[in-house]
C-alpha cells in the first residue's frame, strides 16, 4: 500500500518538529537528560580542538599566500581569513559530530532505547564503526566544502549576490548537519550510502525542516553544546515515523 504523499510545507513542519520533539524527549524522559551529557561534552570537547587546529592552519596558508605590506594585502588577508577560518570551523562540526558518535554510542543507545520502542519502522540493530562515521563525513564534506567556498567567495566577490548565497550556504550546510545527526538511525538500521541518499531525496522536504530547526539550535549559545543528543533523538523519531509509513 503506497502512503498518500504530503506537502512540502507538511514535510517541512514534520522534519522540524521531529527536532523539536527530540528536545522534549530528552527533558521529559527520566534519566535521558543525564545520558546526553556524555556526547555533548565529547562533541564539544573534539570540536574545539578540531576547530582551533583548522583555524591555525588557515591563518598559516592565508599568510603564505597574502604575506605583502601593504593595507590592500591586509584587507585581503583578513577576508581570506575569516573564508578559511568558517570553513574550518564548519568542518570541524562536522568532524566533532561524526567522531563522538562511535565514541560514545554506548550513551546514545541509551538515549534512543525508549524511542525505538515507542516508534513504528524497521528495528535498529546495527552498530556504527568510527570508519564509517569518517567515511559518512568526508563523503559530505567532499561535495559541500567546495560548494560553500564558491558562494562565500562569490559573495566577496559580488556582495549583492549575498541574498541568495546566504540562504542557499546555510541550507548546504544544514543538510550537511542532518546527514550527520540521521548517522546514528542510518547505521543501526543498517544503511549505507546509497540507501541513505536515496531515504534523503524520497524525504526531502521533511529532511529540510528538520535540517533547519537543527542549524538554528547550532546558533543558539550554550543550547549548541547539546546538539548532537537532541538531533539524534530527533532523527531517530523521524526517521522510524517516515519509515513505519513506508511498511504500512
Amino acid at each position: 500500500m503506497h502512503r498518500r504523499r504530503s506537502g512540502a510545507l507538511h514535510e517541512l513542519g514534520r522534519g522540524a518538529g521531529a527536532f523539536l520533539g527530540g528536545i522534549g524527549f530528552l527533558v521529559r524522559t527520566p534519566g535521558v537528560l543525564a545520558w546526553a551529557l556524555v556526547p555533548a561534552a565529547a562533541t564539544v570537547g573534539i570540536g574545539i580542538a578540531l576547530a582551533g587546529l583548522g583555524i591555525w592552519a588557515a591563518l598559516r596558508i592565508s599568510g603564505s599566500i597574502l604575506h605583502g605590506g601593504g593595507a590592500g594585502s591586509a584587507f585581503g588577508r583578513v577576508i581570506l581569513d575569516l573564508l578559511l577560518g568558517g570553513i574550518a570551523a564548519f568542518a570541524a562540526v562536522t568532524f566533532a559530530i561524526a567522531i563522538a558518535q562511535p565514541l560514545t554510542r554506548g550513551a546514545l543507545d541509551r538515549i534512543t532505547k525508549p524511542l525505538g520502542r515507542s516508534l513504528p519502522g524497521r528495528p535498529l540493530h546495527a552498530p556504527s564503526s568510527l570508519a564509517k562515521a569518517l567515511l559518512f563525513a568526508l563523503s559530505a564534506l567532499g561535495v559541500t566544502l567546495p560548494t560553500l567556498g564558491s558562494l562565500e567567495l562569490l559573495t566577496l566577490v559580488v556582495p549583492e549576490a549575498a541574498v541568495f548565497t546566504e540562504p542557499l550556504a546555510f541550507t548546504v550546510s544544514a543538510l550537511v548537519l542532518a546527514w550527520e545527526l540521521l548517522e546514528h538511525p542510518f547505521s543501526r538500521g543498517g544503511f549505507g550510502i546509497g540507501a541513505r541518499v536515496r531515504w534523503m531525496k524520497e524525504h526531502f522536504f521533511a529532511v529540510l525542516g528538520f535540517a533547519a530547526a537543527a542549524q538554528i539550535f547550532l546558533l543558539v549559545p550554550g543550547l549548541d553544546f547539546f546538539l548532537l543528543p537532541v538531533g539524534i533523538a530527533g532523527a531517530t523519531r523521524l526517521f522510524g515515523a517516515t519509515e513505519g509509513e513506508n511498511e504500512d
